[in-house]
């Protein structure tokens, strides 16, 4: 299933296409080469001439560590991780704070704020109390990433997950996501 989106105030970067596979989410900035023009027909001034890839990556030492790692390439075929990565890794307010647990960092959505030339970053995270948290991320140009503030928390240890978020015509702001260990798709809205 592939999906495009579109906003308004909160802008799904252009050519963003979210790929739903098994209930995890792989966010990809898509940036085509030559001719690449924004919803207006001008030419996009975020046009980087690769694709971009935002992608969950894990390692075992000595349990999983999650983090957001970036591939680049020139056509979608053969992909290259790069060498700075992790791109992301969340902070110690997560369970990052102890190196003996599985620490969550996955299901990267990116979005950009029209007339805001930063880029934002929603990821999957559990807080250091254990409960299930949505982390929000800022960079400046895509690649280097710094932890802004917890965007959602749950009440209990279920993983929010899959997290998306979007404005619609009217204003309204739709914030999606899915629960562990319950079926379905939640939504919540908000004016602001």
């Amino acid at each position: 299933q592939v999906e495009f989106g579109k906003g308004t105030k909160v802008r799904v970067i252009d050519r963003h296409v979210k790929l739903f596979a098994d209930g995890a989410i792989i966010s990809q900035l898509m940036q085509m080469k030559d001719p690449y023009l924004d919803h207006e027909g001008k030419p996009d001034a975020d046009h980087h001439g690769q694709w971009l890839m935002f992608y969950t990556g894990a390692d075992a030492s000595p349990e999983v560590r999650q983090r957001t790692g970036i591939a680049h390439s020139d056509d979608l075929y053969s992909w290259e991780r790069l060498a700075t990565n992790p791109a992301y890794e969340p902070g110690s307010w997560t369970d990052w704070a102890d190196p003996q647990i599985y620490a969550d960092c996955r299901d990267p959505f990116l979005f950009q704020v029209p007339g805001d030339s930063l880029y934002y970053m929603l990821n999957t995270v559990r807080e250091s109390s254990g409960n299930g948290a949505i982390d929000l991320a800022v960079s400046e140009d895509l690649f280097n990433w710094a932890h802004q503030d917890t965007f959602s928390r749950h009440g209990s240890a279920n993983m929010l997950e899959s997290a998306c978020l979007w404005e619609d015509e009217a204003g309204k702001w739709h914030f999606f996501f899915t629960e562990q260990n319950y079926p379905g798709t939640y939504h919540t809205f908000a004016q602001e």
